[in-house]
């Protein structure tokens, strides 16, 4: 069953292809970078999985990002090194928005892969490939503010930061802000 909730306004592409990387669906051949940062302290997924490096837990995470893909309102990738073929991390579209003209996207990378532009490199293959499609004109990005190595990405991905979304979850009992950050596509 399939309820493409975002698919027929945005053409879902099974690869995307950047800078020594590409993006192909996540399935549970990415599992090992799931627990991989499952085990990071750091990583809000671990938040996700709440038992970190459970096995079972993880592969729970991978079958509900199989079917936000099916279902099209999420479409996750994984980050896929392009040299060895290596899933390094998954990046996000979320198109539950898209009626209105606007994606939000988010990415994380497992720990060994980390500041070696996966990051920087996945998000600027998204928001190129985005940029074709016509009924996006804005693409959206939340980011913890104590998480400066992701509002960096963003910002060299050419995001502007809007403003601070005061308690905006609750994490382990206690409130968390977080940024807002946009990337507009002009279509005058």
């Amino acid at each position: 069953m399939s309820i493409d909730a975002g698919c027929t306004l945005v053409q879902r592409r099974e690869r995307i292809d950047g800078d020594g990387v590409y993006l192909r669906k996540f399935s549970s051949q990415d599992i090992d970078a799931v627990l991989d940062t499952a085990n990071d302290t750091e990583s809000m997924l671990g938040f996700f999985t709440q038992n970190r490096g459970d096995y079972e837990q993880a592969l729970h995470y991978v079958r509900v990002a199989e079917r936000a893909w099916d279902y099209g309102w999420m479409l996750p990738y994984a980050i896929v090194d392009a040299e060895t073929d290596q899933s390094v991390g998954m990046h996000q579209v979320n198109l539950t928005q898209v009626a209105f003209g606007r994606v939000t996207v988010g990415a994380w990378v497992a720990p060994s892969f980390r500041r070696k532009g996966y990051s920087l490199r996945s998000l600027n293959a998204v928001v190129d490939w985005l940029r074709t499609e016509k009924s996006v004109f804005r693409v959206d990005a939340f980011v913890h503010e104590s998480n400066g190595a992701s509002y960096r990405v963003l910002e060299k991905a050419g995001f502007e930061r809007e403003g601070v979304l005061r308690n905006w979850e609750v994490i382990d009992g206690k409130s968390r802000d977080m940024l807002s950050y946009a990337y507009l596509i002009d279509r005058s």
